[in-house]
């Protein structure tokens, strides 16, 4: 059943931790940023594609870093500013009680381009089990997840495959994660190559039937900037060169 559409609980901020919010969030995107965001629906981002003065006037109040109440922001954000939403949702995060509203808020961000909410999302993800959060919300969380990974966010693939990992909170999450292992680990992510390495190793037969790709990722893996993955990674490279030494292509 969908959750009603309900006015969320005000929470608590001091002033100057509003402020410092909306000075935070209005900085210039980084290059990578602005590349991953590239694409993306940005929602409303100038004051004139509001349809009320009402709703103008709160907008200009929060770009020129004056004071906007929780309600008001959360109007915008249920307009689609994503700016607004990045706001609302760091005003939730932690809050007891309201993580699926958070979810809602940071997956509306990220859904306008912002990378900022990737991160934050995914810690929320993690910590719900699925049954007590809205299937809507857990399921537009996972689509605006899979558009920032498509695009290169890294920190966004690699999220969805530890939550893939998890076997919670998304359905489907053990095919999702075999698909999405081997792509990531095809496009060059290290974490990704390991895992897939590990599991070629595990099937019956696998050393000799993906001995190529086993190496291959292997070889990816021990690329990484983690020094336990680069460590693994080597070990296993040096186990299956040994093995291949030891027994020549086509000996039973």
């Amino acid at each position: 059943m969908v959750e009603q559409r309900k006015a969320l609980p005000p929470v608590r901020l001091h002033r100057i931790a509003v402020l410092g919010l909306v000075a935070s969030l209005c900085a210039f995107e980084t290059a990578a940023e602005q590349k991953i965001s590239a694409g993306f629906v940005r929602g409303i981002t100038r004051t004139d594609q509001l349809p009320s003065a009402d709703l103008r006037l709160i907008r200009k109040r929060m770009v020129s870093h004056r004071a906007a109440s929780y309600r008001q922001l959360q109007l915008l954000a249920d307009r689609g500013d994503g700016l607004a939403a990045m706001m609302v949702a760091k005003q939730l995060y932690g809050e007891p009680g309201l993580a699926g509203d958070a979810i809602h808020y940071f997956t509306i961000a990220a859904s306008t381009g912002r990378s900022g909410a990737v991160k934050p999302l995914i810690a929320l993800l993690g910590r719900i089990d699925g049954q007590t959060t809205n299937p809507v919300r857990i399921d537009a969380a996972e689509r605006t997840l899979e558009r920032h990974a498509a695009k290169g966010d890294i920190a966004a693939a690699e999220g969805l495959l530890r939550l893939y990992g998890r076997g919670r909170p998304f359905v489907d999450s053990d095919s999702k994660l075999a698909a999405m292992r081997a792509s990531a680990a095809d496009q060059g992510n290290t974490d990704a190559a390991l895992q897939e390495a590990m599991a070629l190793l595990s099937l019956v037969d696998g050393r000799s039937i993906h001995r190529k790709k086993i190496e291959t990722y292997l070889q990816i893996a021990a690329s990484a900037q983690d020094l336990k993955t680069r460590s693994v990674a080597a070990s296993l490279l040096s186990g299956l060169n040994t093995t291949s030494t030891a027994t020549p292509e086509g000996t039973p």
